[in-house]
Formats: C-alpha cells, sequence, structure tokens
C-alpha cells in the first residue's frame, strides 16, 4: 500500500481519486459490455468476405481500446496501492485523509471564527452529509467555508 503517496497528496488529487473510485464501476461496466457486443458480432459471422474481414478489423481495434482503457484505470488506481481486493477500504481510507486535509485548510482559513474553529469536524461531517464529496467540486475549501457561512446565517436568522 502506498500510504505515503496518499498522505502527500493535496485535497485536489485526494477528491480526483474519489470520484475515479466512484466511475470505475461505470467504466468497466461499459467496457464488459462493449466486449460482449463485439465478441457476439465475431460470433455472427458466417462468411469471409472483404466486408466481413474489414469488420473484423474494426471490432478488433475496438477491443483493444477498452485494453488500453483498462490498463489506464489500473496504473492510475495501482500507483496508489489500489487494487480490486481493496478499492472499497482504500475509498474510505481517501475519505477520511480528505476529511483530514480539509478541517485543517478550513480551521487555518477560518482562524478568526472561533466556533468554527473548535468546531470544524463537525462542520466537515455534515458537509460530507449533504454534498457527494466523490463529485469534483473546484476550490472545494472555499466552497466549504461559503456553505459554513450559509449554515451560521441559517442558524442566526432562525433564532
Amino acid at each position: 500500500m502506498n500510504a505515503d503517496k496518499l498522505s502527500k497528496c493535496g485535497i485536489d488529487e485526494l477528491q480526483e481519486l474519489l470520484h475515479d473510485i466512484s466511475n470505475v464501476g461505470i467504466i468497466s461496466m461499459k467496457i464488459t459490455d462493449i466486449n460482449g457486443v463485439c465478441e457476439e458480432l465475431k460470433r455472427s459471422y458466417h462468411t469471409n468476405t472483404k466486408m466481413v474481414n474489414e469488420c473484423d478489423k474494426k471490432i478488433s481495434n475496438i477491443v483493444k481500446k477498452c485494453d488500453e482503457i483498462e490498463e489506464i484505470i489500473n496504473n492510475r488506481f495501482n500507483s496508489y496501492g489500489i487494487d480490486e481486493d481493496n478499492i472499497s477500504n482504500m475509498e474510505e481510507r481517501i475519505e477520511r485523509l480528505l476529511k483530514k486535509k480539509l478541517c485543517n485548510s478550513v480551521k487555518y482559513q477560518m482562524k478568526d471564527n472561533i466556533e468554527v474553529y473548535q468546531n470544524t469536524t463537525d462542520y466537515i461531517d455534515q458537509y460530507f452529509q449533504v454534498y457527494d464529496i466523490s463529485k469534483k467540486t473546484n476550490n472545494l475549501v472555499d466552497h466549504i467555508v461559503e456553505w459554513i457561512y450559509f449554515i451560521q446565517n441559517y442558524n442566526e436568522q432562525k433564532q
């Protein structure tokens, strides 16, 4: 496991990894579907004509592209020690690490707001419950800070 590499990742990279992990199942399923269709097409040929041979070459190219996509995915995840067997555990680990880094960044950015500074972990946990953190968000720390201000204003108005 590349724990050291993960701990050196910034917020954007960790969020991107979570995004990739959440999408890998969909991508893998589509690749399996494409490969299945290609195999079915190859089995359906009854004659060996120029057109059939040309189609077969194109279908083989599609299968090769799918293999290349799978290789890209595997290389990406393997560089962080992520594989099929540990992807769920690694996803949880990345999320915990992301929360920790977000807490530190939000605390730093809001160090003058004592209430937020003391309750940053609670705010981050609430944020993760409200928003799908696997969806890529630009300037995530700024987004969280704005969200915290929104929550604080809302709570003040309720009182």
